[in-house]
């Protein structure tokens, strides 16, 4: 657990210790997401849109469905971030409007359980 390592390690292990898991999860993800994909996010997650990022980056082509949260807007941040990287992102306020192939926060939290993060 991250916390139990505040008080015990150097934070330059503690900020190596996420990007490690940071990579584990873009690596899970690189896996599973296929060209052509049409991927569904809500709120926001910086893990999902680093992982996002890095897909694009490595050939993959896909379009991302995300949908807004009230009060703080996370899904326009999402939004924002993924359109800067080149992502074909549609502003989606709800859930269920377009068909999606992909459900990335659920492959997130199992990429999560896997390396028991």
């Amino acid at each position: 657990n991250v916390l139990n390592m505040l008080d015990k390690k150097p934070y330059k292990e503690i900020i190596s210790h996420f990007d490690n898991a940071q990579e584990k999860i873009n690596q899970h993800v690189l896996k599973i997401i296929k060209n052509r994909d049409v991927i569904f996010t809500h709120c926001h997650s910086t893990n999902v849109v680093n992982s996002l990022i890095n897909a694009k980056k490595k050939g993959r082509k896909f379009q991302v469905y995300n949908t807004e949260t009230r009060p703080l807007y996370q899904g326009r941040k999402t939004a924002q971030e993924l359109r800067r990287a080149g992502i074909k992102d549609v502003y989606s306020k709800t859930f269920g409007k377009k068909r999606t192939t992909f459900n990335l926060i659920k492959a997130c939290v199992d990429a999560l359980k896997k390396t028991n993060l």
